[in-house]
């Protein structure tokens, strides 16, 4: 195994990290063209983050110490989940 140099690993994240912001501009001129597109999209992932979150609050009321605790984070927990559908 051949270890990398100081300065091959600097350029390869200054690369990479000049790939993620030429992805960012093009995204964000898209962004700028396509306002309905973007909102949808913007919606949809929203919901996306609220469902695995309410199934995480799920999950976490399995590590909870009394009976009102697991109720209440399963049912907040539920809650996430039926609202965002």
């Amino acid at each position: 195994m051949t270890a990398q140099s100081t300065t091959n690993v600097f350029k390869q994240a200054a690369g990479a990290s000049i790939g993620w912001g030429v992805v960012m501009i093009v995204l964000g001129c898209l962004a700028l063209c396509l306002p309905f597109a973007t909102g949808i999209g913007v919606s949809v992932a929203l919901g996306w983050i609220i469902v695995f979150g309410g199934f995480a609050h799920i999950a976490s009321a399995f590590a909870a110490r009394g009976a009102g605790s697991f109720l209440w984070r399963i049912l907040v927990g539920l809650a996430y989940v039926s609202h965002s559908g």
